[in-house]
């Protein structure tokens, strides 16, 4: 009797885990988000150095010709993340996640987003959820002395195709997002923690 009950608690443990890395997975899209969006100053003063560090530049550059919200005005444009974590002693878990743009206005566009379980279905106990993206047509904020992100391009291929972005590095996770897409994450690479852009709709 003693050996069931242990793999009882061995397998709670593990779902245990697979939820609280979920989480931990989600709220890292969530800071992603953020820090990629449209720059709008949610986090009290730092909107523009993160819409900077993440290619919506509002300063100097070329990117005056990137709309920073051109990812979210396309109704039906869907996009899917493909995410690894590792963990020691554990097989790598995979995930996806997929954005879809359901409704486009004039002054925002309504986006949901799915997370599916490695075998692509939507995973039990997660809802989809749907975020409003405000397009803010506030004037952008004026460029801070010494910015400290240097901005590095690279072309980079993915499985869902070749992609012109910006690279940024915070603390040990590097991160490829679109150049011509502001907010649309491409490619991270982390220590225990890679994503990877797999589809794609123009």
């Amino acid at each position: 009797g003693l050996a069931s009950n242990g793999n009882e608690t061995k397998f709670s443990r593990e779902k245990y885990m697979r939820k609280s890395i979920l989480f931990g997975l989600l709220s890292l899209v969530a800071v992603l988000a953020v820090a990629c969006g449209s720059g709008n100053d949610a986090n009290g003063g730092n909107g523009g150095n993160s819409a900077a560090a993440c290619g919506g530049s509002t300063c100097g550059g070329d990117s005056d010709s990137t709309d920073a919200y051109a990812l979210y005005k396309k109704e039906g444009r869907k996009w899917k993340l493909k995410s690894v974590t590792k963990m020691e002693g554990m097989d790598d878990m995979v995930s996806f996640i997929e954005y879809e743009i359901t409704k486009v206005a004039d002054d925002h566009a309504m986006q949901k987003m799915t997370m599916l379980d490695k075998d692509g279905k939507p995973m039990a106990g997660v809802d989809p959820t749907e975020s409003k993206i405000p397009f803010a047509t506030a004037e952008a904020p004026a460029c801070t002395g010494g910015e400290a992100v240097e901005m590095k391009k690279e072309t980079v291929t993915v499985e869902a195709g070749e992609f012109e972005c910006y690279v940024t590095e915070v603390a040990g996770t590097k991160s490829y997002s679109s150049k011509k897409y502001p907010g649309l994450l491409v490619k991270m690479e982390g220590a225990s923690n890679s994503m990877e852009l797999i589809e794609f709709t123009e």
